[in-house]
């Protein structure tokens, strides 16, 4: 399915240690809500996009963000929302946000960086933030918006993985989506991506653990229908887990679009290739090269001995 990226402004209410948007980003003004119709008109009639990501910073936080959201209905986009899920914690927002339920595909996506608080609020770098959120996802769940709980795998939480399964299933049922991914350090300073760096192997054994915990639930509940492992690579685990791993992560943009230095445009551009892929040497000669998901590039560049971070050619047996 052919998508678009589109950022909508920098803003955001949460200040996580590893986002990508610095300083530079948060000065820019957020894009006025026509410029961003046009941009997804665009990727529509020359693009023929099929589904859109909407992203930030914080994209709720956008004042135009609900007639977006309408917008992209009418055009008949299934629609992809990065967000911290704040702004869901009154549920009455959700219908002023999207309209009715049934008009069309949402889903809602949202980092939860760790299942006990501190942790998490000490990654986003702010306060109160974790039992905001839990109820803004809690009330997607109920207004049946799909929610896709997303754990990005560091050395602050990939020791907790199955504690943190267990907490996902006892907050919302098993009925929200889970993914779990590699750790982009874009935008962090070497020295701050070393606070937070584990290596693929290092993490990948408590992934299999947390994916164990995934099959128990599965068994026991027929919950937790869909589950991905995306930004990792296949040799960081046993082939068991294999059936887990999403090599789509490694698939281009059809059109990206966010906004530029000049207050309410967007610049554009088509066929954006993705950040992530078999960057390590190991890598070339490996037997699952087209089915693995591969690694964020920053984290080959700041880590650049594959052997030392768990990576390792898989052969014919």
């Amino acid at each position: 399915m052919r998508t678009m990226y589109l950022a909508v402004g920098y803003n955001c209410n949460h200040n996580c240690f590893f986002c990508p948007c610095g300083k530079k980003e948060r000065r820019v003004k957020k894009a006025s809500l026509d410029e961003l119709e046009e941009a997804v008109d665009l990727a529509v009639r020359e693009q023929h996009v099929e589904s859109i990501t909407i992203s930030g910073g914080e994209p709720t936080l956008h004042p135009g963000f609900p007639e977006l959201i309408s917008f992209c209905l009418d055009k008949g986009l299934e629609i992809c929302i990065l967000s911290n899920g704040e702004n869901f914690f009154h549920r009455e927002r959700i219908r002023d946000f999207f309209g009715e339920p049934g008009r069309g595909r949402i889903e809602v996506v949202t980092a939860l960086h760790s299942y006990i608080p501190a942790v998490h609020e000490e990654l986003n770098g702010t306060k109160g933030s974790f039992e905001r959120t839990i109820q803004g996802l809690k009330n997607l769940v109920e207004e049946n918006i799909p929610v896709t709980v997303k754990h990005i795998l560091c050395s602050r939480n990939h020791k907790d993985l199955p504690d943190f399964v267990d907490f996902i299933f006892e907050t919302f049922g098993g009925k929200t989506a889970m993914e779990f991914t590699g750790m982009d350090y874009c935008g962090l300073k070497k020295e701050q991506a070393d606070q937070i760096h584990a290596g693929f192997r290092e993490m990948g054994i408590m992934l299999e653990k947390a994916l164990d915990r995934i099959d128990f639930y599965r068994k026991e509940y027929g919950v937790f229908r869909h589950v991905a492992v995306s930004d990792f690579p296949l040799c960081s685990t046993d082939p068991l887990y294999w059936r887990f791993f999403a090599s789509s992560s490694r698939n281009g943009t059809a059109s990206y679009a966010a906004p530029d230095e000049n207050a309410g445009k967007v610049w554009q551009i088509s066929d954006m290739d993705g950040d992530c892929g078999l960057f390590y040497e190991e890598c070339r000669d490996c037997l699952m090269k087209r089915d693995c998901p591969g690694v964020w590039r920053y984290a080959s560049i700041y880590y650049p001995d594959g052997k030392k971070e768990g990576i390792r050619t898989i052969h014919a047996v």
